[in-house]
Order: structure tokens, then C-alpha cells, then sequence
């Protein structure tokens, strides 16, 4: 099994200010992305992702939902096919 560091991802209860943030201060060139009234904002460079979402909205994909944290989510993919 081969497992691949995807990204991290971020929630705030103000993720536009904290993509401002590290915009302005750490000079991340994080752009607007979503869609269907989810908005979030994104920096993928060779597919590792670092993105800022909306702690509330983003309850609802994280185990266990807290709306009202601002956590840090690690996200990594794992091939579980058996090699041939």
C-alpha cells in the first residue's frame, strides 16, 4: 500500500481575513475556489494542497463535527490496490 501527503486544510470562523492573512503575511498566493455557495480558498502546488474553509461549513466533512473549532485536517490518499 502506498500512501500520498495530499494537503492540509485549515477551518477559521473568518476564512476570508485568515486567507488574507497568509496572503498578505506569508505571501501564500491563495485564489478564491468552490463553487454552489461553498467558498474556500486554495494553494496547490505539484498536488499538495493547503486550503482555508469556513469552520462551520466544513462541520459537516470532518469526524467529529465541530462547527465551532478551528482545527488543522491532514489529508493523505492511500493506493489500496495490491501491486500486480
Amino acid at each position: 500500500m502506498r500512501s500520498t501527503f495530499r494537503g492540509v486544510f485549515l477551518t477559521s470562523s473568518h476564512p476570508e481575513a485568515t486567507a488574507r492573512f497568509y496572503r498578505e503575511i506569508a505571501g501564500l498566493p491563495l485564489e478564491t475556489a468552490g463553487g454552489g455557495g461553498y467558498t474556500y480558498w486554495l494553494l496547490d502546488r505539484d498536488g499538495v494542497q493547503l486550503a482555508i474553509h469556513d469552520a462551520e461549513a466544513f462541520a459537516d466533512y470532518a469526524f467529529p463535527p465541530a462547527a465551532g473549532s478551528n482545527l488543522t485536517h491532514l489529508y493523505s490518499a492511500s493506493d489500496l490496490r495490491r501491486p500486480a
